[in-house]
């Protein structure tokens, strides 16, 4: 016969079995998306890389000069790297500036000093200041330019550095991703086109 003991005793084992049984699996699940995740985002940086080499191969538009388009192949990147993907939030400056940033042609561009992004890679602390372009088509969205220079200027890179855009939102969290740093067209035609300095 069983007693009221029995069934307490059972509860508790079968509680202990299930916890024991579910905490791996959430873990597994966990790892598992995490891994799913950064397939994709990979797979979205390799996916947009490979739309900007058509993009310079075959738009009129494009930066490459028209006599070295049919030698063009690919643009020359970086691995992707995941860890050079960092998630902050913009310190936004009370008083923003009006910054002036002169171009290759010596034109004049109108940004604001909206703030800065402060962040973490490979356990070195960076700070990028982040600007607010003044002069924007009606029909383009909002965004954030992020100029910057590194240790690869004047070597794999452009010597004038590398730029980020990134759209306004409303909550205050960034993805800041080098992967998808890119050059000014200066890179390709300086003759051509009028890029910041």
């Amino acid at each position: 016969m069983i007693t009221l003991q029995d069934i307490k005793t059972g509860r508790v084992l079968l509680k202990s079995l299930l916890q024991f049984l579910f905490i791996p699996f959430l873990v597994f699940i966990l790892i598992g998306c995490s891994e799913m995740d950064n397939k994709e985002i990979k797979s979205e940086i390799l996916e947009t890389r490979q739309e900007k080499n058509e993009y310079f191969q075959n738009s009129p538009d494009s930066p490459i000069p028209v006599d070295k388009r049919e030698q063009f192949r690919a643009l020359n990147y970086f691995p992707v790297d995941l860890d050079y993907r960092v998630t902050t939030s913009i310190d936004e400056y009370a008083d923003k500036d009006t910054v002036v940033m002169t171009t290759t042609k010596k034109r004049e561009q109108y940004y604001l000093r909206w703030g800065y992004f402060d962040f973490t890679i490979e356990g070195r602390q960076d700070t990028l200041q982040v600007y607010q372009p003044l002069q924007t088509s009606a029909d383009q969205e909002p965004y954030f330019f992020i100029p910057f220079y590194d240790a690869t200027n004047n070597r794999s890179t452009y010597g004038g550095g590398r730029y980020l855009d990134i759209a306004e939102r409303e909550k205050n969290s960034y993805v800041i991703d080098f992967n998808q740093a890119y050059m000014t067209y200066c890179a390709y035609d300086y003759e051509r086109w009028s890029c910041p300095m």
